[in-house]
């Protein structure tokens, strides 16, 4: 009997870790499923680091830019022009923050309960009441009144854009 004592006891222990990993807490998903290796978050890690120059080529530029990524994968661009530039900013922000980004306009807009659920509700009021997407719009119109900066923020917008459509 001693000799299965760990046997059984190593038995028990796999069908807690099992049957823990299946449940959600909270608002917190099952870890199971969260830490699939091929279908939870570790599907969405980058797997191999871009290193070097990337040329971005997409009909929507005037000229070839490039994009060098050093060591640190910090984005180094080189354009001929402002417009290539904006373009590439929001294009390499887009390929490398793009659910950041996400998030964080949901969060100053007070929409963050629309992901997280209803746990968020009162932060969203909280954000809402703050008036930040009101403000947000404000400021658009007196940017759409500079050309100059609306061109820019137009070129930075077409670059996100750009990256999206190739998802």
């Amino acid at each position: 009997m001693k000799n299965r004592l760990p046997l059984v006891v190593s038995l028990v222990f796999t069908a807690l870790l099992i049957l823990g990993f299946s449940i959600p807490f909270g608002t917190l998903p099952a870890l199971g499923p969260f830490f699939h290796p091929t279908q939870g978050f570790l599907a969405n890690a980058e797997t191999s680091p871009v290193r070097g120059a990337v040329t971005i080529r997409t009909g929507l530029t005037h000229q070839p830019v490039s994009v060098y990524y050093d060591d640190r994968q910090v984005p180094h661009i080189f354009a001929q022009n402002d417009h290539d530039l904006y373009f590439a900013q929001g294009f390499v922000t887009a390929r490398d923050r793009l659910f950041q980004m996400e998030l964080q306009i949901r969060a100053a807009s007070g929409k963050l309960s629309e992901w997280l659920g209803e746990g968020q509700l009162e932060r969203d009021r909280y954000q809402r009441r703050l008036g930040m997407a009101y403000g947000a719009e404000l400021k658009l119109q007196e940017v759409l009144k500079d050309t100059t900066i609306f061109n820019a923020v137009q070129a930075y917008a077409n670059g996100v854009n750009a990256y999206i459509r190739t998802l």
